[in-house]
């Protein structure tokens, strides 16, 4: 049967930075247009790690999409293969026409040599709710027995927009630069091509940022994935789920799903106050203006709406209201979206706030959306069915 190589690429310099990169190929050497990379600052190569982890773990989703036996050239961690041999048959289960459970072996299974301190991590980071919630709880010390010190942020370029958009990222990197090392945390920006590997897109999410975070295993030995949906209304399948999140975890890495316990308006409530969110939060993935906030999408109005059920002022980093008519009109187009609507009645239920008028259009808009959904869910049925037909 054939076999999918994973070579690992030597580290290229290009300015003040350093690519790091893997190629897929086949039996007859023959490299694949598949090939991810990713661009850290020269600053922070001492970091690296010489493991192929973290591309093995990032490139999780184009191996199970290809079917095929997997080869890695390089060291992989032993508990990371014996993790994935178990999440690659959850995905499976999931996605079985794109998610085959591949068999993955490596030339050499071996742990970290020198495993970094568990207590010393390096978190994701954009600007959002859930990056300032896990450094606001791990800065703070809101977190119990599983506080860790936040060596690093990584702001990574690629994922939630294309990486036409260098300027606005730059730009966004410069704002938070200087608060962030207030706290103590070095902001990293990594820019990857995520985007051009041939693999579920969403899913791949958290396996690609996990694998960049574990890029830093030769100087932070806990990575934090900040959760962007609660225990309490997970949807499964979810691009990040604890049932999986944990199973990228290594000898020398420990990949942390954090927070996954609160869900997003008690996130807000935590970090309403805390000026440097307010200052710099950002939650929009609006393509006209990247990596600033637009107002009017529903991650910018559910935003919105969680400070106003906290704090009740708008944040310095937005730039106007939401108006009842625009809570109406919002389109709630997955499930995400009606879970995040659901969770703000939830709130606004908690602090006594359920006959607002604003609660009303929330309830609207999950009704519309609602109905969206079901017309979705059909249609997907029918394409299903005449797939399976024509078949």
């Amino acid at each position: 049967m054939s076999v999918t190589h994973v070579d690992i690429l030597p580290p290229t310099r290009e300015a003040d930075r350093v690519i790091h990169a893997a190629v897929l190929r086949d039996d007859a050497g023959v490299e694949s247009d598949e090939k991810l990379w990713f661009a850290i600052p020269e600053a922070h190569a001492d970091a690296v790690t010489a493991s192929a982890d973290p591309f093995v773990r990032a490139l999780i989703f184009a191996l199970m999409r290809r079917g095929q036996p997997v080869r890695v050239h390089g060291r992989v961690s032993p508990l990371l293969l014996r993790n994935l041999e178990e999440l690659v048959h959850i995905r499976h289960c999931w996605h079985p026409r794109d998610c085959a459970p591949v068999e993955i072996s490596a030339d050499e299974e071996s742990a970290e040599p020198s495993p970094a301190d568990r207590t010393v991590a390096v978190s994701t980071f954009s600007g959002g709710v859930d990056g300032f919630y896990t450094l606001w709880r791990h800065h703070e010390g809101h977190v119990g027995r599983r506080r860790v010190s936040i060596d690093g942020a990584v702001f990574i370029n690629g994922m939630d927009h294309e990486r036409d958009y260098a300027e606005a990222y730059r730009a966004a990197c410069d704002r938070m630069r200087g608060p962030l090392a207030d706290l103590g945390v070095t902001l990293i920006p990594v820019e990857t091509n995520r985007r051009d590997i041939r693999m579920r897109r969403n899913d791949s999410f958290a396996t690609v940022a996990i694998g960049a975070l574990s890029l830093f295993a030769g100087r932070c030995g806990t990575g934090l994935f900040s959760a962007g949906a609660s225990y309490v209304d997970l949807p499964v399948p979810n691009p990040s789920s604890p049932i999986t999140d944990h199973l990228l975890s290594g000898d020398g890495f420990e990949a942390v799903l954090d927070g996954a316990e609160t869900i997003r308006p008690r996130k807000i409530d935590a970090i309403a106050d805390w000026p440097i969110a307010r200052r710099l939060l950002r939650v929009c993935n609006d393509r006209e203006r990247p990596y600033e906030n637009c107002g009017r999408c529903e991650k910018c109005i559910r935003t919105l709406l969680g400070f106003r059920l906290s704090s009740g002022s708008t944040p310095e980093c937005f730039d106007g209201e939401v108006t009842n008519a625009m809570i109406r009109a919002v389109k709630l187009r997955s499930a995400s979206d009606l879970i995040g609507f659901r969770n703000l009645l939830r709130r606004a239920a908690e602090v006594g706030r359920e006959r607002e008028p604003w609660v009303r259009a929330v309830r609207y808009a999950l009704r519309r959306g609602a109905v969206h959904s079901r017309i979705t869910a059909f249609r997907d049925w029918t394409r299903a069915r005449r797939a399976a037909r024509e078949g």
